[in-house]
């Protein structure tokens, strides 16, 4: 499998996270509780990465877009070493482009320089709408690199 992994520029995402304050009315940002990540796309992502989810949601990043009951998006970070953090997102088909994404992913930046840690952005080299989204954040200098997967021993 072929991706690109970006690292953030500062200068661009705060720039970004300037002007796009108010521009989605009626929309919950919110860390996502144990009874709202059940709810989530990538619930058992999150519940794989950290073992748990009770461990996510004491040790990870998440927020979550929504709108009256619908789930817009959600974007996480996981696998922080300390220095860097890896983020991702998801949006619901009908809620792409939008900026429901971009939202929620500025609240992850927001929330990882806090923590002191460096984000970066990593996507399949066909995936168009998370190169564009992971741009528009201010993530730079996209480095191709491929996964080699090896079989599992019995």
């Amino acid at each position: 499998d072929k991706f690109n992994e970006y690292f953030v520029s500062e200068k661009v995402a705060k720039h970004y996270l300037n002007s796009a304050k108010n521009k989605i009315a009626d929309v919950a940002l919110t860390v996502p509780d144990k009874e709202l990540i059940e709810k989530c796309e990538w619930c058992g992502m999150m519940e794989w990465k950290y073992s748990s989810i009770d461990l996510f949601l004491k040790k990870g990043i998440g927020f979550v877009a929504v709108q009256g009951d619908k789930i817009c998006s959600e974007a996480y970070s996981c696998n922080g070493d300390g220095t860097y953090a890896e983020m991702g997102v998801i949006t619901a088909i009908d809620k792409k482009r939008q900026g429901f994404g971009f939202a929620a992913c500025l609240k992850v930046l927001e929330e990882l320089e806090k923590r002191g840690l460096k984000p970066t952005w990593s996507c399949d080299r066909d995936n168009e709408g998370s190169q564009n989204l992971a741009k528009k954040l201010g993530f730079i200098n996209p480095i191709p690199y491929e996964f080699l997967w090896i079989p599992k021993q019995e």
